[in-house]
């Protein structure tokens, strides 16, 4: 085989030179000696050299990967480590510059690392903590998106209630500044105070602006968020029918105006007390359950909460009114669960009886669905379906 493969080999090449002349090239004497000594040379000092130099290499970065492997576990030197990683600051005078807040973007700091938000509305004074770049940044733009009035506009700012504050520190963990929200969300105008190198100035905000800055920290609740958007009108007319089967005629404008009502009454106490009851433990849950007169914490105003009361009653009738044994079981469904989380201070139970109270007036006892004038109505949910009457 060896011999084989020889023989072609050679022939090979024989016949690549068939007609060509190979002229052998003596080179000079000198460039032989040259040559020689670069060869020795490369293969003597430099090839120790670049060996023992990669070797030392690696063996350095080894040694570092270790150090840092080993550093890192520990936590007296890991932490500090990732803190020193972690640093930035928000210019947030720059940030507001030319904006809606241009006013008072001089008095706000240039180097704000964390923002500390205290509820007061809350019996032990929950903290929520923003200290990531992008999340301070989107605080600080939230403030850029609302009008800041001249304080002189508010004739009873001289008693400041606090709900809450947001107090801005630099990376230092210094106390720059503070954001003091001074009235309760049912007004329409919303009163703010500012702490800046001990001096306190007020102004008035959006009220829609102050309520995204009280949700900022916590859970955002929204009345009509509903994904469903084929609708079947047949299934909408038949359950009109059902709701009011073998019912008469007086009684069921009765129920019909009832369910519409309560629907009101439930919007109206959703937006208005939704930022006084998202912490479990806050101060207004007892006077929601108790239905008694009170003096507000806070504001010191006269207050009662009546919707626990009407819900009750009102949900109870129409219940006992209704025929239909499937409505009967759904709209109980309902009433148990507002029960429940009443008692258990779970405000998202509350949101989702409101979806159950929506459906049933909207797209049962008074469907097709149409505007009656009321000032607590909230208008934007007239074509959301949350899907309770299936």
């Amino acid at each position: 085989m060896d011999n084989t493969r020889a023989i072609l080999k050679n022939a090979f090449i024989d016949a690549q030179l068939v007609g060509y002349t190979v002229k052998q090239h003596t080179f000079s004497t000198e460039f032989e000696t040259k040559m020689k000594r670069i060869i020795k040379y490369q293969k003597g000092v430099l090839r120790l050299i670049n060996t023992t130099g990669k070797r030392i290499a690696c063996i350095i970065l080894t040694a570092l990967i270790c150090l840092t492997t080993v550093a890192c576990s520990i936590e007296e030197v890991r932490e500090p480590i990732i803190e020193e990683i972690k640093k930035f600051y928000v210019n947030a005078k720059e940030l507001l510059t030319g904006t809606a807040a241009d006013e008072v973007a001089e008095l706000f700091p240039n180097d704000v690392s964390k923002i500390i938000g205290t509820s007061y509305v809350s019996k032990s004074k929950n903290q929520y903590v923003i200290d990531d770049e992008e999340t301070v940044t989107k605080f600080i733009e939230l403030l850029s998106e609302t009008y800041w009035g001249e304080p002189e506009q508010f004739e009873d700012f001289e008693d400041i209630n606090t709900y809450w504050t947001f107090d801005f520190y630099n990376q230092e963990e210094k106390s720059l500044f503070q954001i003091k929200m001074c009235n309760d969300v049912r007004y329409v105008k919303s009163k703010i105070a500012i702490i800046t190198n001990g001096e306190e100035k007020h102004f008035y905000i959006s009220n829609s602006i102050y309520k995204e800055i009280l949700a900022f920290t916590n859970e955002k609740y929204y009345l009509h968020d509903s994904r469903i958007e084929d609708y079947d009108k047949e299934f909408f007319e038949s359950q009109k029918t059902k709701v009011i089967t073998d019912i008469e005629e007086n009684e069921a404008k009765t129920i019909k105006k009832k369910i519409r009502n309560l629907h009101y009454e439930i919007e109206y106490f959703l937006l208005s007390e939704v930022s006084h009851l998202k912490e479990k433990d806050s101060i207004y849950w007892d006077y929601v359950i108790s239905e008694e007169i009170f003096t507000d914490p806070i504001n010191e105003e006269r207050r009662k909460f009546d919707m626990n009361r009407i819900m009750n009653y009102e949900l109870e009738y129409i219940i006992s009114t209704v025929k239909e044994e499937s409505i009967k079981v759904k709209l109980s469904e309902a009433l148990k669960l507002w029960n429940e989380s009443v008692n258990s201070h779970d405000l998202e139970g509350l949101f989702k009886v409101h979806e159950y109270v929506h459906d049933y007036d909207y797209y049962a006892f008074n469907y097709p669905t149409h505007y009656v004038y009321s000032e607590s109505a909230d208008y934007q949910g007239l074509d959301d379906y949350f899907g309770h009457l299936e």
